[in-house]
């Protein structure tokens, strides 16, 4: 057989197999998307990343991506406006290679990925952030006192939640339940995640509006969660010579037997501060690369000292008793 026969004979064998493979492909209705990228440059440093769920911690989420730019400067990454909901919401339906929560992903939600991927979402935690009681000027939680504010307790705001005020003030502000603290908030307190269940609430876009209110609203308080605790307690939210301007941050006790705690890095690190409220990192199991590539960096040791050096606490800073004996092990 001639060289030319054969070559000829081997274009016609690549060109059935490429025929038959689409054929397969369209009548499984199989998204050439799902194989493209495991082949393509998008494992490279070219390509996009779409990351939902930034306004959760928009201050760490862009110090993160800093990071991760530097890594793959020719990525190009975008971070549509939301929270866990829409996060989630853009996940399932392959708009978002990766997603930002402040919550697991519930067996329902899982339902809906296996739905869309025949798996499950991988979900991973990556910190730990405070939930931030704010007080007004007139609120007797705001007012100045030698010792600095009066601390809250758990059962306060409990029934904050419940729309009570108890005096402490005359409303209660709090940012967008879409965006995940608000449910946080709640199951630290057994109280119910349904905003229809607090109709005295005033629910505002986000954190920063909460800021504005209770800043222009003497007599309200306010509850908003950062992911950037400082190393000591801040008495205003604010920047500036004068300390009395802004809302107070109010200290958080668990009952009125023990004492209050500001939220700072190690209070919340410990315990003792006791309202926190974690943030997660999930991608599709059988979405875009480079959805994974991002929840495995922010999950390796590399990733979590990223987010520790960002002022959050690392989801692997988990506290752990110390015993001190002259025994050696085993022994």
């Amino acid at each position: 057989m001639g060289s030319g026969r054969k070559s000829w004979l081997k274009y016609r064998v690549v060109l059935y197999a490429v025929v038959a493979i689409g054929a397969f492909l369209y009548r499984n209705h199989i998204d050439w998307s799902r194989i493209l990228p495991a082949t393509g440059d998008r494992t490279g440093d070219g390509g996009a990343l779409v990351i939902g769920g930034r306004d959760l911690a928009p201050a760490l989420v862009d110090v993160l991506l800093d990071h991760y730019r530097r890594d793959y400067p020719d990525l190009v990454v975008i971070t549509p406006a939301g929270g866990s909901n829409l996060a989630l919401e853009d996940l399932v339906n392959g708009r978002a290679d990766a997603a930002f929560l402040s919550r697991p992903v519930t067996a329902d939600e899982q339902d809906l990925f296996r739905r869309a991927d025949d798996d499950t979402a991988i979900v991973a935690p990556i910190g730990i952030g405070a939930i931030l009681i704010l007080a007004g000027s007139e609120s007797p939680l705001g007012r100045p006192a030698a010792d600095g504010p009066a601390p809250m307790t758990l059962a306060q705001f409990a029934g904050l939640l419940d729309g009570e005020m108890q005096g402490l003030a005359d409303r209660f502000y709090a940012a967008d339940p879409n965006l995940g603290h608000w449910a946080a908030a709640a199951r630290r307190v057994g109280r119910s995640t349904d905003p229809a269940d607090a109709p005295a609430v005033v629910f505002l876009a986000d954190d920063a509006e909460v800021v504005r209110a209770v800043t222009h609203d003497p007599r309200s308080l306010g509850m908003i969660a950062t992911f950037d605790l400082p190393a000591e307690p801040r008495r205003t939210l604010f920047a500036g010579d004068d300390p009395t301007a802004g809302p107070v941050i109010v200290p958080v006790r668990g009952t009125e037997s023990e004492a209050g705690f500001p939220p700072t890095y190690e209070s919340v690190a410990t315990g003792d501060y006791p309202l926190f409220v974690p943030l997660f990192v999930a991608c599709r199991a059988a979405g875009d690369i480079q959805g994974g590539k991002f929840v495995t960096h922010l999950t390796s040791g590399r990733g979590q000292r990223q987010i520790e050096r960002a002022g959050c606490i690392p989801a692997r800073r988990v506290p752990h008793e110390v015993y001190l004996t002259r025994r050696a092990p085993g022994r």
